[in-house]
């Protein structure tokens, strides 16, 4: 009786082998390069120790290990991804497959077991109106955590792949941000052109003294049932391109879009918070506190002109706690739950 016990637990171990392999099989939809930092940290470990090996008049030794270091840690950071089949995440290159020899499997994690995915912005460059975003994004789910770093076409394809297909509740709002409204540059300057907004050595040099509210705002301002249709669908293209032009880290060209869209529109609690989230990253990226209060002041004029929206409410309350307004953002979140 134990010994067939045993043989079904051998092939139920054998099949879990066989579909695990089957699943590893299925091709990548889309593929990140592992963050270097790792590999990095390695090789100035070891560039160390062949000091320590010339110190210690180890010549050869010391040229030996540190020529292998730098040929071949490159190389395998080069080629260790993070690839995504549709299913589930996983990572590999040469080091995982070495690890299979040895039945030991890199890890992987299926899309419906993520728990969060946070994304942070790292400026790298800022120029005139304009900033470079490095975005980086951290995966949890069962105990393991992948780390996805930005850096051109394939990361903006792992985004499109992979970001569309996890439950809303488990995204922070920056990866909100990238499923929605990441896009490829090319397309980016053709939406800019089509929408004919200021080239961007001329908005540099405009004055940026839009207000909410204002007078400037109020000649505009139309009672909803007057809007046209194709006005109200003008306001929604230049609300997208506002906020693509944001994530891209054009933020003078973005704010020219949604002062057009809010003159269009200027009472829709979506526009408004998505104008008060580009107020906040200008105030970010210029270390200006004149434009954080500004874009508060934003975020309450949204939570105003929500109402009962309980989708709204709750994106709300956590970007006023981004801008550092935990009161405030105490009092939207109560309201969402009341």
């Amino acid at each position: 009786m134990s010994e067939t016990k045993q043989a079904d637990s051998l092939n139920a171990i054998a099949e879990a082998e066989e579909r695990r392999a089957r699943e590893r099989a299925k091709p990548a939809v889309a593929t990140v390069r592992v963050s270097p930092g790792p590999y990095l940290a390695l090789a100035s470990v070891l560039t160390f120790c062949s000091a320590l090996l010339l110190r210690s008049d180890r010549d050869a030794w010391a040229l030996l290990l540190i020529g292998l270091t730098w040929l071949s840690v490159p190389l395998l950071a080069f080629f260790d991804r993070f690839a995504f089949d549709g299913i589930s995440l996983r990572r590999q290159g040469p080091l995982s497959s070495f690890l299979r020899l040895f039945r030991v499997y890199p890890k992987s994690l299926d899309v419906a077991d993520f728990e969060t995915v946070e994304t942070s912005a790292v400026r790298t460059l800022r120029r005139g109106g304009s900033v470079r975003y490095r975005y980086r994004t951290e995966i949890n789910g069962k105990g393991r955590r992948f780390v996805l770093a930005s850096g051109g076409r394939n990361y903006r394809r792992m985004v499109r792949e992979l970001f569309p297909l996890i439950h809303e509740d488990k995204l922070d709002n920056r990866s909100r941000d990238l499923r929605d409204y990441l896009n490829e540059p090319s397309s980016l300057n053709r939406k800019t052109r089509l929408s004919q907004l200021a080239p961007e050595d001329v908005l540099d040099r405009a004055k940026s003294d839009f207000k909410l509210g204002g007078r400037s705002a109020e000649r505009y301002d139309k009672p909803q049932a007057e809007i046209s249709p194709e006005e109200a669908e003008r306001a929604h293209l230049l609300r997208r391109l506002g906020n693509e032009l944001r994530v891209s880290g054009r933020l003078r060209e973005a704010g020219e879009a949604f002062r057009r869209a809010l003159n269009v529109t200027p009472r829709g609690a979506w526009l408004i918070y998505d104008f008060a989230r580009l107020l906040r990253s200008q105030a970010s990226a210029n270390s200006d506190a004149r434009l954080l209060s500004r874009a508060r002041a934003a975020l309450r004029l949204a939570c105003t002109r929500a109402g009962n929206d309980l989708v709204l409410l709750p994106l709300i309350g956590e970007c006023l706690l981004e801008c550092g307004d935990a009161r405030q953002a105490k009092l939207v979140l109560e309201k969402a739950v009341d």
